[in-house]
């Protein structure tokens, strides 16, 4: 679909994930949204697809339209080589989440481990592609908790 970018909004928002920065973006006077930046201005005509879920209209791809939506290969290219880059940012973002929570082994259940991994491995690939945020900061994942007592200082 195309049309012309009206209004662009932020805010954040709780999510099971944590903190997030949710995007409204008003196109031809219709309501899309997405956690994603959208890459675009306001007045901006754009190709965007969208997925209904429920009352809402969440962005999965938006981009500047081109004369007569057609995309340079030089264009083309350069968008595929930032996917695949923010592909590898993530893998490399789980990677470090996988090796930081093994290190602290603070969680024994499996489930409570894997969303800890998606969660931190989140907060990681944030970082890298939007720099420091407030989110990273306020993030519960960094609550300093008290070591638990060992089995000598237990005896003692």
């Amino acid at each position: 679909m195309q049309g012309t970018v009206e209004k662009i909004e932020s805010k954040k928002v709780n999510t099971q994930y944590g903190v997030k920065t949710a995007y409204t973006v008003v196109i031809d006077g219709k309501f899309y949204s997405t956690f994603k930046n959208p890459g675009v201005s306001e007045g901006d005509h754009v190709e965007f697809d969208y997925r209904q879920n429920g009352k809402y209209k969440n962005l999965n791809e938006i981009h500047p339209a081109t004369a007569f939506g057609y995309q340079s290969p030089a264009e083309n290219k350069q968008s595929n080589d930032e996917k695949k880059q923010e592909y590898i940012i993530r893998q490399s973002s789980i990677t470090r989440a996988i090796e930081t929570l093994s290190a602290t082994k603070a969680e024994t259940d499996l489930a409570q481990f894997v969303k800890k991994v998606l969660q931190l491995s989140e907060l990681y690939t944030d970082f890298v592609l939007n720099g420091i945020t407030d989110e990273i900061f306020n993030n519960s994942l960094f609550e300093v908790k008290q070591p638990k007592e060992t089995k000598k200082e237990a005896k003692k």
